[in-house]
């Protein structure tokens, strides 16, 4: 678990990404020397924009190439400009999105999906070279049980049958994670 000055940092590095991104065109990474020694280590990181409540994006990386802080701007500056579901932000809506960071526990391969607990862990799911991710935060958002939840991360984010579910080559790997936006650092 990070510190709460070290969640409140991210958060600020995160949005100061974006101002940085959307008024010079281009990404300004802080010197990583100069930051806490906490954020220095690498993990998958996902950044998710709300707008009045309502998802406006959401991109991650679950292998990390940088320090937390680097990754965390690098995926803010992508959730707002590359989430293909949504058009990119324009620069006026900077101010009416708010802003959560997801910090990834490593992944754990299990052979069954009972093992895989509703609510608590995300689940990456991969056949092949198809693969695809939910954050645990997509059970309470989605309300589905267990078995919508994988036949939905199968059909939407893999590109993967639904009943992929019970294939014997699908392997599934979970994950828990550290989330921590700007309402509630």
């Amino acid at each position: 678990m990070l510190s709460s000055s070290s969640r409140r940092l991210l958060l600020t590095l995160a949005r100061q990404g974006l101002k940085d991104y959307f008024a010079k065109g281009r990404l300004i990474l802080p010197d990583w020397k100069s930051l806490p020694e906490e954020i220095h280590r690498e993990a998958g990181v996902f950044v998710t924009l709300r707008q009045h409540g309502k998802l406006r994006g959401c991109v991650g990386t679950i292998e990390s190439c940088a320090t937390l802080a680097h990754e965390v701007i690098y995926t803010a500056v992508s959730s707002a400009t590359k989430d293909h579901r949504f058009p990119p932000l324009a620069p006026d809506e900077l101010g009416t999105v708010d802003l959560e960071i997801s910090i990834l526990t490593p992944f754990q391969r299990v052979q069954s999906i009972q093992e895989i607990v509703p609510k608590r862990h995300g689940v990456l799911v991969k056949k092949g070279k198809q693969r695809g991710l939910y954050l645990p935060q997509v059970w309470v958002e989605s309300g589905w049980d267990r078995d919508t939840f994988l036949r939905e991360l199968c059909r939407t984010k893999a590109g993967l049958p639904p009943d992929a579910v019970h294939d014997p080559q699908t392997e599934w790997y979970i994950f828990e994670v550290e989330s921590f936006s700007e309402t509630s650092a």
